[in-house]
């Protein structure tokens, strides 16, 4: 695996859109762990692809666990986490 800075990122981007069908435009979601890493790739798609929040969003663990836990508030249900 190259080491950070090599253009792994946009790399992947450019394969994704490079297999797209070019009238539908291309719309693909990356899984990563944690919450830095997300971060890191989610600024380096806005930055280097010039995408604005309308285009791109990042979700992490935190905030998904979080919506868990305040829907488990609201309706008073249980919800088993993994």
């Amino acid at each position: 695996m190259a080491s950070t800075g090599c253009g792994k990122t946009l790399a992947n981007a450019r394969i994704m859109y490079g297999l797209a069908e070019e009238r539908e435009g291309c719309r693909f979601s990356v899984t990563l762990g944690l919450r830095t890493l997300p971060l890191q790739t989610g600024d380096a798609y806005r930055d280097l692809l010039k995408l604005g929040d309308d285009k791109l969003a990042v979700l992490t663990m935190v905030i998904l666990l979080l919506n868990c836990v305040l829907m488990s508030y609201r309706n008073r249900a249980s919800y088993i986490i993994y």
